[in-house]
């Protein structure tokens, strides 16, 4: 009676140290997983807003200049507008709106102008380049990712 007693107590203690392996391993993996889904879907964000400022023909084609918002007219015409409403990446091509990203932090969309030198510029004419900031937040994880781009056609 002792030995069974001693056996299911043991068979016990091996389930409890496999059911907190199986719990632990299948946490981090749910957490990679979520990471991963949110540094692609900024990334993809990322290089649309990349592509699309390198595709401002002068700096007077910048017409709003703003930390969380950026409006400009392409070489082909197309008016551009990237913002953040709420928690989403807003993307208004003309009239047309497209959220391209949700989960956005507070202040997740930040947009820096830069003249000649990398120093800061509030005016259009002097701007050569623009630094962006993506901030992503889901549930406790948070993913920031920063590029640049500059506007062609300038000589540095």
């Amino acid at each position: 009676m002792v030995e069974m007693a001693f056996v299911i107590f043991f068979l016990a203690f091996i389930s409890v140290a496999f059911y907190t392996y199986i719990t632990l391993a299948t946490n981090a993996w749910i957490m990679v997983t979520g990471r991963s889904s949110l540094s692609s879907s900024a990334a993809v964000a990322m290089n649309r807003i990349v592509s699309d400022i390198r595709d401002i023909n002068a700096p007077s084609s910048l017409l709003n200049m703003q930390p969380a918002n950026c409006r400009f007219r392409t070489i082909a015409g197309d008016d551009i507008t990237y913002s953040q409403v709420g928690n989403n990446l807003m993307q208004t091509v003309n009239t047309n709106n497209n959220v391209m990203l949700s989960n956005l932090s507070a202040n997740g969309l930040l947009f820096t102008y830069l003249k000649r030198g990398s120093m800061v510029t509030t005016e259009a004419v002097d701007v050569r380049s623009v630094r962006i900031k993506i901030s992503i937040t889901k549930g406790t994880q948070i993913y920031n990712l920063e590029s640049a781009a500059r506007i062609r056609n300038i000589m540095p």
